[in-house]
């Protein structure tokens, strides 16, 4: 349990929850920002799907609120844990509260809890895409595939993309043995039947850092592949074998001008031991002495 019962109170018909006391439990980084979190969060809840704005009251959508000593209704701090950067970390507050109150948020069939603001989110990057490069896009929600056994979250197209792509948001219940071996399941009957198509899943915890990778690079790719983008901006060509990562040249990694996927990196006082962790991740292979050196031609997936 997270939240005091004083936290939340009741007069027997509404349920209204103490914000402080939520604020206090938000990530650090948000929790020694809060006026920066709650601009984030309603902005957010602004573009997200009109089944959970007209829920909030208007004094929520209105952005009038203090921090300090306000009360706020079960379903606005709801929404607002929705809604907020870094949501996935929000989901033990967003039980307890729909537990000790039984006001829920609203979850349209075959969806999952965050799916619709995620899509509103995809949406809106997408839009400014368009914007800014004059390509047109669209997006289907919930179509469905081999005789409606499967149905997918997002299809979505892109002017001078190569290919269609199927959007996949996987909630932490996708960790699941189960469901991971449905989802394999899925993803291969895909790859051998929709060639058309290019799945990529992104999960919930890598939502906000996709986003903004997705508007940056302009065309949706793997979170593996923004992050092999990395790689690619922090290394130099010194051979027809080899790119060379040095002190010097992961500096570019870390720059958001010369990177639009700097946002994944976390680390720059250790760029080089942050930049080898990923590699090793993505089963990229090098050797390491003073410097780290990866294979130019391996693996070719990445395009290394």
């Amino acid at each position: 349990m997270l939240l005091k019962p004083t936290t939340i109170r009741t007069d027997g018909r509404t349920y209204e929850v103490f914000l402080p006391s939520i604020i206090s439990e938000l990530p650090e980084r948000h929790s020694q920002r809060p006026s920066q979190w709650f601009k984030a969060a309603l902005k957010r809840l602004l573009g997200a799907p009109s089944d959970l704005q007209k829920n909030c009251t208007p004094k929520l959508i209105s952005g009038e609120w203090d921090h300090r000593t306000s009360w706020i209704s079960a379903f606005d701090a709801l929404a607002l844990l929705a809604s907020s950067p870094d949501s996935y970390q929000n989901d033990d507050l967003i039980n307890e509260i729909e537990d000790k109150t039984g006001v829920k948020l609203p979850v349209m069939p075959g969806r999952s809890r965050h799916e619709a603001i995620f899509g509103g989110l995809l949406s809106e990057t997408l839009k400014r895409i368009s914007e800014t490069s004059g390509r047109q896009f669209s997006i289907i929600t919930q179509k469905h595939f081999n005789g409606r056994k499967y149905r997918v979250d997002f299809v979505v197209t892109l002017e001078g993309a190569p290919k269609p792509y199927v959007i996949e948001f996987d909630e932490v219940f996708h960790a699941e043995k189960r469901q991971r071996e449905r989802d394999l399941e899925r993803d291969r009957w895909f790859r051998k039947h929709e060639t058309t198509l290019k799945l990529i899943r992104v999960k919930h915890e890598h939502q906000d850092d996709w986003l903004k990778c997705l508007e940056s690079i302009g065309e949706p790719r793997s979170i593996e592949r923004y992050y092999a983008h990395c790689i690619r901006v922090a290394s130099e060509i010194r051979s027809e074998t080899e790119r060379v990562i040095t002190g010097e040249s992961s500096k570019a990694a870390y720059d958001p001008a010369k990177n639009g996927c700097s946002c994944l990196l976390k680390h720059d006082k250790r760029r080089l031991k942050e930049l080898s962790a990923i590699m090793e991740k993505l089963d990229i292979p090098f050797r390491s002495t003073d410097r780290l050196f990866v294979t130019r031609r391996s693996p070719s997936k990445y395009g290394l």
